[in-house]
């Protein structure tokens, strides 16, 4: 899917507006390929249109669907809810009414999506280790409920394991792969620049692997977190770029600097 005047509505995410494309004299006919879920792709679209100057094409091909889980829950006890992405504040929403809890976010646009939908939430504003140490400094009552999807980074698992009997998790959502859309793999193929924004391990994992037989000279990776950029070693894409920070707006600026 090619931006074009479209208007994009859902509950935690903004409307996505026009974005032209611009060439540039010294960089021909650069474009981004979004990969996320197609919700938060057409969010992330919106950023770009409004943080960065008109030079680019922006193509958006997911590799993940997100589909929900039933489950039925069960909250005897569950004080504290964690959240590790959008996706599980909104897949939460959906199984329950409830909100009285205290929500725990590894970030603020999660905790800005928790807040919307009613949820006191706070932020870790930052990694998911961050959010582990916040966890423990806060010596939290009664049990915390991480609410996440089917896959999820063992690192991640590991870490919020290590709080002890009171934590509990709950799949809520599935992280469908699927592949390119035929333009996507076109533009690939094209050569020209291309610079791919990747926000969790998995999607990079997914993306190394739909590629490794295409030419990559021409392709900037820029990964949120050196967790992700891990799941590109040994790949053949030409340059990967880790953002400073963990990130959407770190990972923003790295793409600021090349366009």
């Amino acid at each position: 899917m090619v931006i074009a005047p479209g208007i994009f509505v859902t509950s935690c995410l903004m409307i996505c507006p026009q974005v032209t494309p611009v060439t540039m004299a010294s960089n021909p006919d650069p474009t981004i390929l979004l990969t996320r879920p197609i919700l938060q792709s057409n969010e992330y679209a919106a950023v770009l249109r409004r943080d960065l100057p008109d030079r680019f094409w922006i193509v958006i091909s997911p590799l993940l669907e997100i589909r929900q889980v039933k489950q039925t829950l069960n909250l005897e006890g569950v004080h504290n809810l964690i959240f590790t992405s959008v996706n599980g504040i909104e897949a939460f929403a959906r199984e329950s009414s409830r909100r009285d809890f205290a929500c725990y976010c590894v970030g603020d646009r999660t905790a800005e999506c928790a807040k919307s939908l009613g949820f006191s939430a706070i932020s870790a504003d930052g990694t998911v280790e961050n959010l582990a140490a916040l966890l423990v400094r806060r010596t939290l009552s009664g049990r915390c409920l991480h609410v996440h999807g089917r896959h999820v980074a063992q690192e991640t698992a590991r870490l919020f394991q290590s709080l002890g009997a009171e934590y509990r998790n709950v799949v809520l959502y599935d992280q469908h792969s699927i592949t390119f859309t035929s333009e996507a793999k076109g533009l690939i193929k094209k050569g020209n620049p291309l610079i791919v924004p990747l926000f969790s391990p998995r999607s990079a994992a997914l993306f190394a692997a739909q590629v490794s037989d295409m030419p990559m000279d021409h392709v900037v990776a820029i990964c949120i977190s050196q967790n992700v950029a891990n799941e590109l070693a040994g790949s053949n894409i030409g340059r990967v770029i880790v953002a400073v920070l963990p990130r959407a707006d770190a990972v923003t600026q790295e793409i600021a600097a090349i366009i």
